[in-house]
C-alpha cells in the first residue's frame, strides 16, 4: 500500500467512525499528498482544504493525530474563532489543536499535560513568529484557549 493509499484509507475510516472529527472537518476537503515544506506534516488552506503530507506521515496514528490537529484549525477558521494572522490568534488555535491531538489522553499529573500543550503550541507558533514571541503568545492565550469548550463538547 502506498503512502497516499494508507492516508486516504485512514482518513475514510477515521472520519466514518468519529463524529467529532466529522463535525470539525465540516465542509473542508481532505487531501493526501506529498509536501515540499520542510517542517510541515499537515496544514489547512484558505480554500477550506486540510492537506496531509504523505511523505511526513507514515503510520495510521500519525495520520489520525495530524487530521485531528488540522480539524481543530479548520473548525476555528470556519467559525472565525481567532485571527490566524496574529501571534495571539495563531497561538490560541495551536493550543486548542494540541489539546485534542498531540497532548490528548491521560497524564499522571496535569502539569505534564500543560507542558505538552505549551511545547507543541509554541513550536507550531514559532513556525510563523520568533520563538520568544511565540512562547509569550502561548503563555498569554493558554488559559483562555484550554478552557474554550468548543470542539470539546461536540459528540
Amino acid at each position: 500500500m502506498s503512502a497516499r493509499e494508507l492516508c486516504e484509507a485512514t482518513v475514510r475510516e477515521f472520519t466514518a467512525s468519529n463524529e467529532k472529527i466529522r463535525s470539525m472537518v465540516g465542509s473542508a476537503t481532505i487531501i493526501c499528498t506529498q509536501c515540499d515544506q520542510a517542517n510541515t506534516r499537515a496544514y489547512i488552506t484558505s480554500e477550506s482544504e486540510i492537506v496531509l503530507c504523505t511523505n511526513k506521515l507514515s503510520t495510521q496514528r500519525q495520520i489520525k493525530e495530524a487530521l485531528t490537529h488540522e480539524s481543530v484549525h479548520s473548525y476555528d477558521f470556519a467559525n472565525n474563532r481567532c485571527d490566524f494572522s496574529t501571534c495571539e490568534g495563531l497561538a490560541y488555535t495551536e493550543i486548542r489543536a494540541a489539546v485534542h491531538a498531540e497532548c490528548a489522553g491521560s497524564y499522571p499529573f496535569e502539569w505534564f499535560r500543560e507542558q505538552c500543550i505549551k511545547k507543541v503550541a509554541t513550536s507550531a507558533t514559532a513556525n510563523m513568529y520568533p520563538k520568544n514571541a511565540a512562547k509569550e503568545c502561548v503563555v498569554a492565550m493558554f488559559e483562555k484557549a484550554v478552557s474554550d469548550s468548543r470542539v470539546k463538547d461536540m459528540p
